[in-house]
């Protein structure tokens, strides 16, 4: 697979538009609670900037920030904050913009301004259920959204609660609210579009059923077991594991970049693990071009030999290409076990909490070698990294890409030189990028790139807040060198030279 792998988006279904654009600002809040963030933007950009108002120029800001053009966001804000009234929306904004930015205790503070001002204000509300869950405290989204719907039954019916409610309920394992929701909107979609009521119906159908077990969780008969990792002839190290069904062999691509969890690409494999099929859905991968048409599937185990996974929820999509690899897990949605990725040993890992503990205290002896870092985002691994000689950023561990790589924006705001250059992906169509040296600091460790690949990602952006990572941290910078480690119960990311 000679490309690049980024991170996964899902598109749970299309917006239907049906809100006209000419209509005057009261269309705006409409619209804004519709999540159609874009339409806004198109509609404020046709007035003259000195003739929005304060409320127009927020919106702008917001929607600017919430379709990760987070650099305009953050020049428009900083251009006319002096002229705001200090006001519970003004400090909302600005916290959105921070949290699109990956600048979470900035965007912390922030909130914490807007709520003295006004403790029950809905956009504030919801901008903190989204950092709780970057900061992986789902209990507290979860608490927060449920009072959130009561307090503000205005809301309820609205497409960009319902989109932050199977956010939080996923993030918090709340299977069964996921279903209502589902059921709910499908219920509300009957006599608009049949078919997509039938398909919301039965992906409501499979949370339902996966809503009575543990979803992602461990059976082993230790309390560590140990997984090989496949040795393939792709230039990249792609962490693969194998997965052994009567005979059968499957590749299974170890992916911390996929949002979506779980991913079947063979039709062999999804039919041999008995997966329950769900409603249809469109969603993008990597950088392969355009939608693609799938499924909702509820896999109940799989089985790796050495311990299995059980209760998984996913997609099918069958292979854009012959060469893509059968499935695709993502080890860090695992809740209750510490996952290790040893690309010293080649080693797939998983402990115990108090395993893991144990043995880390064996090499803690030496902490210089290294780092415990912690670990931001409820579906991705992202760290606090420095750029340059102090460069605060906000880095991605995505075991799917290459090597180190940037986004576009944050490249261009820290001035870096860019020089063009090509690559032609696996369908064999060239694809125009820009490099540029960098140096990345994670703790003691520094990677250093005379080429570093330097990437628009803003489709790969968080659809509802915008966030994505400035730097990506790809298996080629770990391998050979380094063992990583996801411990969920401490938040923690350990990165270090000694396999353990």
């Amino acid at each position: 697979m000679n490309k690049i792998r980024l991170l996964f988006f899902i598109f749970m279904f299309l917006i239907i538009d049906i809100f006209p654009a000419q209509k005057p600002r009261p269309e705006i809040d409409q619209l804004y609670k519709e999540a159609q963030f874009s339409r806004i933007i198109d509609i404020l950009k046709e007035k003259d900037m000195n003739a929005l108002s304060s409320s127009e120029k927020l919106n702008l800001i917001e929607c600017l920030a919430r379709t990760s053009q987070r650099n305009k966001a953050q020049a428009l804000l900083n251009k006319i904050w002096d002229t705001l009234p200090l006001s519970c929306e003004a400090h909302a904004t600005a916290a959105i913009v921070s949290l699109s930015n990956g600048h979470f205790t900035l965007a912390e503070h922030s909130i914490e301004k807007a709520l003295m001002l006004n403790p029950e204000c809905p956009k504030v509300l919801m901008t903190k259920m989204m950092l709780l869950l970057q900061l992986q405290q789902y209990h507290d989204a979860h608490a927060l959204y449920e009072q959130f719907g009561l307090k503000h039954p205005s809301w309820s019916n609205t497409y960009l609660l319902y989109l932050m409610g199977i956010e939080v309920y996923r993030a918090a394992g709340n299977l069964a609210k996921i279903a209502e929701l589902y059921k709910e909107k499908a219920r509300n979609l009957k006599e608009i579009d049949r078919g997509r009521h039938e398909d919301l119906n039965k992906i409501s159908q499979i949370f339902r059923k996966a809503s009575k077990k543990r979803v992602s969780f461990i059976k082993s008969s230790s309390e560590k077991a140990v997984l090989p990792f496949v040795r393939t002839p792709d230039k990249v190290p792609y962490v693969k594991i194998c997965l052994k069904i009567k005979e059968k062999k499957f590749n299974i691509i170890l992916d911390t970049g996929n949002r979506v969890g779980w991913l079947i690409h063979s039709r062999e494999l999804n039919t041999l693990l008995k997966s329950k099929k769900g409603g249809a859905t469109l969603i993008q991968i990597g950088r392969e071009e355009g939608l693609l048409h799938g499924h909702h599937i509820y896999t109940e185990q799989v089985d790796l030999g050495t311990f299995s996974i059980h209760h998984l929820l996913g997609l099918y999509v069958p292979k854009p290409y012959p060469s893509y690899p059968e499935a695709n897990l993502n080890p860090v949605f695992i809740k209750d076990h510490v996952v290790t990725l040893d690309f010293q040993t080649d080693q797939f890992i998983i402990r115990s909490k108090n395993k893991f503990q144990e043995d880390l205290e064996h090499i803690q002896e030496n902490p210089e070698n290294m780092a415990i870092l912690p670990w931001y985002g409820y579906e991705q691994p992202f760290i606090p990294v420095i750029v340059g000689e102090s460069q605060q950023a906000l880095a991605l561990v995505e075991t799917g890409a290459e090597d180190i790589s940037l986004r576009l924006d944050f490249a261009q705001k820290s001035q870096m030189p860019l020089q063009s250059a090509d690559r032609y992906l696996a369908t064999g169509k060239k694809y125009s990028y820009q490099k540029t040296n960098v140096k990345v600091t994670v703790g003691p460790y520094l990677f250093e790139r005379a080429e570093a690949e330097v990437w628009p990602l803003d489709r790969f952006a968080d659809p509802l807040i915008g966030l994505a990572p400035d730097i990506i941290i790809g298996p080629m910078a770990l391998k050979d060198k380094f063992v990583i480690s996801f411990d969920p119960f401490e938040k923690r990311i350990i990165l270090t030279h000694r396999s353990f």
